[in-house]
């Protein structure tokens, strides 16, 4: 599936490098975040059926007893496209005790194993749709609050290990397991006495937003996450550039999960851009719903409130009717009514471009209006006609300082024209100088002090009911990521900007370049 057509079904997708949630993991252990050593045992009871115990170090384990004791560093690997992750225990150092097989009940020997470069590795679904409250597929109360009531403390890499309830924790993955058969089964016990525990996370450890949790409430709705899910693209040529993406709904987007996330088919990173996470936004829900659309709105209703005083027209397409795309080139068609005694036509285009670390909004536009007024008198016909053009273009640039989203704008008039004209049989009727003045009234008022300008400048103040202007919600939003993306360490990411950051696609996907505090 190409990558953008998730927005069918998402908002936004953030996404993390399998690096980049390694070296986190990484930091958790080396700094005792996660504990590294696993002690754990186990004895046959009378029913001839094993009992495993974890220890706090070999010296609880009794004599006899078959027993691990190593050090471990957690990892997770990207192997396939889809809902799997698989998450990887790397033994650095240790000694594992097992019977030797060739023995038999008390007679039998533990033989010891050097554990060093050991690595288990199982299968984790993260498809939270998957999950049914059928009692076989069961969601865990933390899945079912993801689903139902996403909040930025949802967002943080424990989500990676919600739930082992319905992982199968002896089928391991070969190429990730390098360790012998008993060292599987003390395993599964130890991710399901994790799990019994009450604790599903990786290790015992689950990582909680620091500070508040809670997004700003002046966040605009096309913005502000309400469900969430997941979907790994695996990157066989640049394994250490997989990644895990959250897949995002937000409130004024689609509102609620509608189903799995379709599989990627290509990488958001490549090897010589590779910041530690992206952010990609819907055009529907930033370019088009926070820019575009109310700046046509604004436009068309500011300028039809003063053409249909005086010409006789509505005040033409709606937004989606208007527009139309082809590659970069995005143009819309307010008012096309270019025949008649009443004419109205306004259209503009935007181009959308890159320019290293900014993201152009080039705009150009023009409005045309035209009024005729005639009447048949006995001995002649009296005509009279005004009409008013007027070219414009302007620019929006969308980029990163301080980790804040900034937009700037200018506009102004490039050409202007007006004509008028009455016949000899017109001059005696003052009503129509009266008709074609207004005409050439509006046009000296939008031209007169760059008052035209001025009202495509105001149609880009866009208003955000409960926050107020545009600027403003989009600060909201730039903030509101230090909360909502968390690491394991609980390490913030920042808006970052790079030559590919901000950016935008034909389609009007934006991308954001995250850099870790």
């Amino acid at each position: 599936m190409e990558n953008t057509l998730i927005f069918n079904q998402y908002d936004m997708v953030i996404s993390f490098t399998e690096d980049a949630i390694n070296a986190e993991l990484k930091k958790l252990a080396y700094e005792g975040t996660i504990k590294q050593e696993i002690v754990l045992y186990r004895v046959l009871n009378a029913q001839g059926i094993y009992d495993y115990t974890i220890a706090n170090s070999n010296s609880d384990v009794p004599q006899g007893a078959e027993y691990i004791d190593g050090m471990v560093i957690p990892g997770i690997r990207i192997d396939h496209s889809g809902s799997n992750v698989v998450l990887v225990l790397n033994f650095i150092s240790g000694k594992g005790y097992f019977a030797d097989k060739n023995g038999f009940g008390p007679l039998a020997k533990l033989q010891e194993y050097n554990m060093s470069n050991w690595k288990y590795g199982f299968n984790v679904n993260l498809d939270l749709t998957s999950y049914k409250d059928d009692g076989t597929h069961k969601p865990s109360p933390a899945v079912e609050q993801q689903l139902k009531n996403f909040n930025a403390g949802n967002l943080s890499i424990d989500c990676l290990f919600l739930d082992f309830v319905s992982s199968d924790l002896k089928t391991t993955i070969p190429a990730e397991t390098s360790c012998p058969a008993e060292m599987i089964e003390f395993m599964s016990f130890y991710f399901m006495h994790l799990n019994s525990t009450g604790n599903p996370y990786i290790l015992g450890y689950s990582a909680n937003a620091s500070g508040s949790s809670s997004f700003s409430q002046d966040v605009p709705p096309q913005l502000k996450p309400v469900g969430t899910d997941y979907t790994m693209f695996s990157d066989p040529n640049y394994p250490g550039l997989s990644n895990l993406n959250y897949t995002l709904v937000t409130q004024g987007g689609h509102g609620a999960i509608s189903g799995s996330p379709a599989t990627l088919d290509s990488n958001w990173f490549n090897q010589n851009s590779a910041p530690a996470g992206k952010m990609i936004i819907s055009s529907q829900c930033l370019l088009e719903a926070l820019i575009l659309r109310p700046f046509y709105n604004n436009l068309q209703q500011q300028t039809i409130a003063q053409v249909s005083q005086h010409v006789n027209v509505g005040a033409g397409n709606s937004y989606d009717a208007a527009k139309s795309v082809q590659g970069n080139a995005w143009s819309f068609n307010i008012s096309n009514v270019s025949d008649g005694d009443d004419q109205y036509v306004n259209n503009f285009a935007v181009v959308l471009q890159n320019a290293g670390g900014v993201i152009s909004l080039e705009f150009n536009g023009g409005v045309h209006i035209y009024k005729e007024v005639s009447k048949n008198c006995f001995f002649c016909t009296a005509r009279a006609h005004a009409s008013a053009d007027i070219q414009w273009k302007g620019v929006v640039n969308i980029s990163i300082a301080n980790g804040q989203l900034q937009l700037n704008k200018s506009f102004n008039i490039t050409g202007q024209n007006s004509d008028h004209d009455t016949n000899s049989c017109a001059d005696a009727f003052s009503w129509m100088g009266a008709i074609i003045g207004g005409i050439l009234d509006v046009f000296t008022f939008w031209t007169d002090n760059g008052m035209f300008s001025n009202l495509l400048s105001d149609a880009l103040s866009i208003n955000l009911p409960g926050i107020g202007d545009l600027t403003i919600g989009l600060d909201n939003f730039s903030n509101s990521i230090n909360n909502m993306v968390l690491t394991p360490t609980g390490s913030k990411y920042n808006l970052s900007t790079s030559g590919n950051s901000p950016a935008i696609d034909q389609k009007g996907d934006i991308y954001l370049d995250l850099s870790l505090n």
